[in-house]
C-alpha cells in the first residue's frame, strides 16, 4: 500500500498534540520557522498545524524535544 493511500485512514493530530506542539514551538522560539516545520514534516502537503496526521505531528514533537532551548540575548 502506498504512503498516500496509508494517510487516507490515519487520524488527524489530537488535541494534546496541538497544544503540545505550539507550547514547544514557543518556549523553543521557533515561532518564525513553524510553517516551515509544520510543511516539511507533511511533506508540502500543508503548513497549517491542524491539517497535520497523528503520525506527523508525533514526528514534530520528538523533532522539538530533540531540539537545544534557545538561547536568550
Amino acid at each position: 500500500m502506498s504512503e498516500t493511500k496509508c494517510k487516507m485512514f490515519e487520524g488527524k493530530l489530537t488535541n494534546g498534540q496541538l497544544i503540545c506542539i505550539n507550547k514547544m514551538i514557543s518556549e523553543k522560539r521557533l515561532q518564525g520557522d513553524k510553517d516551515n516545520i509544520i510543511s516539511q514534516f507533511s511533506n508540502g502537503r500543508s503548513s497549517n498545524i491542524r491539517d497535520l496526521f497523528v503520525n506527523e505531528a508525533t514526528d514534530i514533537i520528538r523533532y522539538l524535544k530533540n531540539l537545544k532551548p534557545a538561547l536568550i540575548d
